[in-house]
C-alpha cells in the first residue's frame, strides 16, 4: 500500500529543518461542529492532515513537516488494515535513506488512541520518536486542545532528547508511554494518564525533559515483524464481577477465538462460574489461551500455582486492551504456551 505524501510550503531554512512525518488518521483532532461552544457535539474525521498542518504555521519553525493521509475515521472504526498501513509506513519512513528525516506524529482519534500506540509501539522497527496524539475538543471548538497537541508532538518528534523512548503518547504537555498509557475522561482535555507509573515527562517553554523511561521491550528491541502478518488471530475479552457467567467464555471457545483475556477484579481474580467455564473446556481439550490481567487500572497481576497447566497465563501489569493486542501479536507467531508468558513478561 502507497500514500502520498505533501508537505508544507518550503521557507529558506526548511532544507536545514528535521523532517517529521504525520500520518493522519482522522479522529475529533480532525473533527468539526456547528457551534463552538457545544464541543461534544460535532463529526469527527472532517478534515484533512494537511489541514490540519496548515493550520498551524509555527511548525514551519519547528520541522519540514510533511503529511500522509493513512486514513480518515474516527477512532472506533480503526481495524488491523489502518494498524498494518500506519506500522509498515512508520517503519518505511523511519528506515529510508532520506536525510533528516527525525520522528513521526501520529494525529488519532482518542477513544482508541492507547491502542493503536501500543500496537506501534510492538511494531515499528526504529529508534527514532513516534508520537500519537489527538484532541478532546474538535477542530472548531471555542479553545481547542487539537493545534497546540499538534505543535507540540512535532516539536517532540523532531527533538534528538525523545530517541530510543518507545512510542509516546504526548497531549498537554505531558510524555506518556504507549505501555502505560490510558484515557482516563470522557470530555475534559487532561484525558490521558499512566496510573501509578507516572509521566515520562514534560513538554516545557524552554526544553523537554524526561524522568524516565519504559524498561519493557518496544519499537527496535521488538520481535514481532509486521511485514510477516496478513492478519490478527482472534482475541477477546471478558469482564469479571460478581456473579459473572461463564458463558462468554464457553461461547467464545465454541466459536473458535484463539485467546481470551480476562479483565480481571482486584489482583486479577474470576468468579467461580468463569473458573468451572475454563476448567470444563481443558476437559474437552479445548487450548484457547487464557490470560489473567485485571481493571483496576494499576498493580500487576502474578502467576497462581497451577494456572500455566491449565493454559492460564498472566499479563503482569498490562491493560487488558494491552494484552489484547500483545497475545495477538504473540499467536500469530507462536502458539507455544510458555513463550506467550514469556512476551506477556517481557513488553
Amino acid at each position: 500500500m502507497s500514500f502520498a505524501v505533501t508537505a508544507q510550503e518550503a521557507t529558506e531554512d526548511s532544507a536545514d529543518l528535521p523532517i517529521v512525518y504525520v500520518l493522519a488518521t482522522g479522529g475529533t483532532i480532525a473533527g468539526q461542529g456547528a457551534s463552538a461552544v457545544r464541543p461534544a457535539e460535532y463529526q469527527g474525521a472532517q478534515l484533512s492532515g494537511n489541514e490540519l498542518v496548515d493550520a498551524i504555521p509555527e511548525l514551519a519553525q519547528l520541522a519540514d513537516t510533511r503529511v500522509v493521509q493513512i486514513s480518515n475515521v474516527g477512532s472506533p472504526s480503526m481495524t488491523f488494515v489502518e494498524w498494518k498501513a500506519l506500522a509498515e509506513e512508520a517503519n518505511r519512513l523511519l528506515n529510508s535513506e532520506e536525510e533528516n528525516v527525525a520522528g513521526i506524529v501520529v494525529t488519532h482519534g482518542t477513544n482508541t488512541l492507547e491502542e493503536t500506540a501500543y500496537f506501534l509501539n510492538l511494531t515499528v522497527k526504529s529508534e527514532k520518536p513516534v508520537v500519537v496524539i489527538g484532541a478532546q475538543r474538535p477542530a472548531t471548538a471555542l479553545s481547542a486542545d487539537g493545534p497546540y497537541n499538534l505543535y507540540t508532538a512535532v516539536r517532540l518528534a523532531a527533538d534528538p532528547v525523545a530517541v530510543g523512548r518507545g512510542v509516546m503518547v504526548a497531549m498537554n504537555e505531558e510524555i506518556n508511554s504507549a505501555r502505560d498509557v490510558f484515557k482516563s475522561d470522557t470530555y475534559r482535555v487532561e484525558a490521558f494518564r499512566s496510573g501509578d507509573l507516572g509521566f515520562l515527562g514534560y513538554i516545557d517553554t524552554d526544553k523537554i525533559t524526561f524522568y524516565r523511561e519504559p524498561l519493557q521491550r518496544h519499537t527496535i528491541n521488538s520481535e514481532f515483524d509486521i511485514s510477516t502478518i496478513d492478519e490478527l488471530p482472534q482475541v477477546e475479552i471478558v469482564y469479571s464481577y460478581v456473579e459473572a457467567s461463564g458463558l462468554p467464555i464457553t461461547a467464545f471457545a465454541e466459536a473458535g477465538v484463539e485467546g481470551l483475556v480476562i479483565a480481571g477484579h482486584g489482583a486479577g481474580g474470576n468468579s467461580p462460574a468463569q473458573t468451572t467455564a475454563i476448567d470444563e473446556l481443558r476437559e474437552a481439550g479445548n487450548e484457547m489461551i487464557v490470560v489473567r490481567s485485571n481493571h483496576t487500572g494499576n498493580g500487576r497481576v502474578l502467576d497462581r500455582a497451577g494456572n500455566f497447566e491449565r493454559l492460564v497465563l498472566h499479563a503482569d501489569n498490562l491493560q487488558p486492551k494491552k494484552a489484547r493486542i500483545l497475545l495477538q501479536l504473540a499467536l500469530a507467531t507462536t502458539d507455544d504456551p510458555a513463550e506467550i508468558q514469556r512476551m506477556l513478561s517481557e513488553y
